[in-house]
């Protein structure tokens, strides 16, 4: 005989005359795997209220490339970390010799500003670079497509 009752989530509650059955087992299984990826995957539970607070004053945009070696604009906010990539491709592509950046990263803060290839960031200010060659003309290294023209890009400013 199956578990003749259950607990308030669903799982077999046996009593001693009941006897449980291998279904009874499966089933608290699966309840217990469901309620389980449902937490885990809970990403608004699982965020601290420190992290709320530094979310709730990010900021983003877009902006479309005009294909100049360099493109400003001025975020809303000063932020501590920017970070911009290109919408139509991944961040970055290898292209034989040549890795092309489609995305970058800007920290700043202890009067310091740490930055990958392409981007500046000077207070709310952030310049994106293009250069100006393609990839058959350069033997190796690294080529930044942070503004190029027609392509849209999007950023996230944090404070």
């Amino acid at each position: 005989m199956p578990a003749s009752q259950k607990t308030p989530l669903g799982f077999c509650n046996w009593v001693p005359e009941d006897k449980p059955s291998r279904e009874d087992f499966c089933g608290d299984n699966q309840l217990l795997d469901t309620l389980l990826s449902q937490h885990t995957e809970d990403m608004e539970l699982h965020l601290t209220a420190a992290y709320r607070a530094i979310l709730q004053g990010a900021r983003m945009g877009t902006y479309t490339g005009n294909g100049a070696e360099s493109l400003q604009f001025t975020v809303p906010i000063t932020p501590k970390i920017v970070i911009v990539a290109m919408m139509e491709v991944g961040f970055s592509r290898f292209t034989g010799k040549v890795t092309e950046n489609y995305a970058a990263l800007a920290v700043q803060g202890q009067g310091q500003v740490y930055t990958t290839d392409g981007i500046q960031l000077q207070n709310s200010v952030v310049t994106v670079y293009e250069n100006q060659i393609e990839p058959t003309e350069v033997s190796y290294g690294t080529i930044n497509r942070l503004n190029r023209k027609g392509s849209t890009y999007f950023w996230i400013a944090i404070p």
